[in-house]
């Protein structure tokens, strides 16, 4: 049975999706969700500073705890199918694990769809990257985090880095993964009712935004190009979302390819669970992530 917490967030999620149908512009999705989903977290917990950065061209911000280990970055990228979001979306809940874990966070705020098509903001990812490493954090103490669309273009990130050349960070938690842009997974049919707001016809239809109209959406799915020699994946997701069966079978094929990766799937949670200040099991969540960050950051 639900608990009136989780009722109430899926039932935020419900106003939000209808929010959005009676929207009739992007800008105005877009100003909806930056108004709308704060909400859900609630205000900067005490003791969290914050800092505006251009790190190499890519407008970005800082969270920082006091007391903070500077050594150590939870660099986090928000989420809304590639045409939405900000920091501002997921600036509470990135503070609160970064205030547990005793570090900052990084919020970089990458390019959308559909005026900048992928793979432009795995390229912004990439130079916030690089400008942190040229910071002096070492790459060994950063950990990159992001949840839903950016779920799994941190996975895409990852690969981009890797292929680039560059020293790998230390971990990575991807969210919610979306890296199959086929969405091809059971769940997004059964577990459809259960969500407040995320549907299969939805992502469908968001991908030729995002990737364009001529792009092979299996060819670009991070899932589907190499894994090898990503850093340790910590993978947490909602036992009633529509991306379970996706999440599952990514790590999976990341085990398969010598990936250390670990699958949590947290029972009855929908999706972008951890922004609900109201639920347990969010700070749950957050205290777990907070520990994955100090268990691969020990030696930093």
């Amino acid at each position: 049975m639900p608990s009136p917490e989780l009722e109430r967030a899926v039932q935020a999620q419900r106003d939000y999706k209808a929010l959005l149908g009676g929207a009739t512009s992007l800008d105005e999705v877009r100003s909806l969700d930056a108004t709308e989903i704060p909400k859900w977290s609630g205000p900067l917990p005490e003791g969290v500073a914050t800092e505006v950065v251009d790190a190499d061209g890519v407008p970005a911000e800082w969270l920082i705890p006091q007391g903070a280990n500077d050594k150590c970055v939870l660099m986090y990228v928000h989420g809304g199918g590639f045409v939405l979001g900000s920091p501002g979306t997921i600036r509470t809940p990135v503070a609160k694990i970064a205030q547990l874990a005793g570090i900052r966070g990084f919020l970089p705020k990458y390019r959308l769809a559909p005026e900048n098509l992928y793979p432009a903001p795995v390229e912004d990812i990439v130079t916030a990257y690089k400008w942190l490493l040229a910071q002096g954090v070492p790459a060994g103490g950063i950990v990159i985090a992001g949840e839903s669309a950016w779920g799994g273009l941190v996975v895409a990130s990852l690969q981009a880095i890797r292929d680039a050349g560059l020293p790998m960070p230390a971990a990575a938690v991807p969210i919610s993964p979306m890296v199959d842009f086929e969405f091809k997974g059971d769940s997004w049919v059964t577990n459809a009712d259960k969500e407040g707001f995320v549907d299969k016809a939805l992502a469908i239809q968001n991908v030729p935004v995002f990737l364009g109209p001529d792009k092979d959406a299996a060819e670009l799915s991070p899932v589907n190009l190499s894994l090898k020699d990503l850093p340790p994946l910590l993978v947490q997701v909602g036992g009633s979302e529509c991306i379970l069966d996706d999440a599952t079978n990514f790590v999976s094929v990341a085990k398969a390819q010598g990936v250390d990766a670990t699958l949590e799937v947290w029972p009855e949670m929908v999706h972008l669970w951890h922004n609900f200040s109201y639920l347990p099991e969010a700070r749950s969540a957050h205290e777990r992530i907070a520990g994955f960050i100090t268990e691969q950051t020990t030696s930093i």
